[in-house]
């Protein structure tokens, strides 16, 4: 999977870095959530991490011949990913990937699901063409990430980005993704999944 990455030499990231860091210090109380979600990324970028804007990727990657994305996203311990388009009742807030189940329980609600951005990635209403976009709710199983590829932190805490095959087929080349800032991430790791880990999961998926 190739996507346009955002590009910073490392030095040019020190030299951010350093005057956000200074500016912090003589007046912190002129600092912001933004800034420092800036600095965390500009922490990556001095690394020499890539960094990716998850809503112009997928925006880029446009619709295949269904009308549908051609990449999802998903929380990376998730096993399903929902798209839903709000093309005929909703256009503006109903263009989202959401978690298997459409959120989560609540102990003040009960039995009453809740979406939120905990398990809702909503897109900018001008990411597709409307007149191609299709109004179908479908699912796509998320990627198998690698034993050696898995953070040591829990997974709830990244993200999946990969070619989404709208039917119950395991994708096979993914990203793993840090969020940073809004739909600013660090891509992590990528790798393509083998055919022997392709049967497990599709072995794993039939039980």
């Amino acid at each position: 999977m190739n996507c346009d990455t955002i590009t910073m030499s490392q030095d040019e990231a020190e030299e951010r870095l350093e005057s956000y860091l200074k500016a912090m210090n003589r007046n912190p109380k002129q600092v912001t959530d933004l800034d420092l979600e800036i600095i965390k990324a500009l922490q990556v970028a001095k690394k020499g991490g890539r960094l990716l804007d998850v809503n112009q990727a997928i925006a880029a990657g446009g619709l295949n011949r269904a009308g549908l994305p051609r990449l999802a996203i998903a929380r990376a311990h998730v096993k399903m990913t929902t798209w839903r388009s709000g093309r005929n009742w909703d256009w503006r807030s109903n263009r989202s990937f959401s978690d298997e189940g459409g959120g989560y329980y609540d102990w003040r609600t009960r039995n009453q699901r809740i979406s939120d951005s905990r398990t809702l990635w909503e897109l900018p209403g001008n990411s597709f063409d409307r007149e191609l976009l299709s109004n179908k709710r479908v699912q796509a199983l998320t990627p198998l990430i690698p034993l050696p590829l898995r953070p040591k932190s829990q997974l709830k805490n990244y993200f999946v980005l990969w070619e989404a095959n709208w039917h119950p087929a395991p994708p096979t080349d993914p990203y793993l993704l840090r969020p940073l800032a809004g739909a600013l991430m660090e891509i992590v790791a990528e790798w393509d999944v083998s055919p022997l880990e392709l049967a497990a999961v599709n072995a794993a998926a039939a039980r």
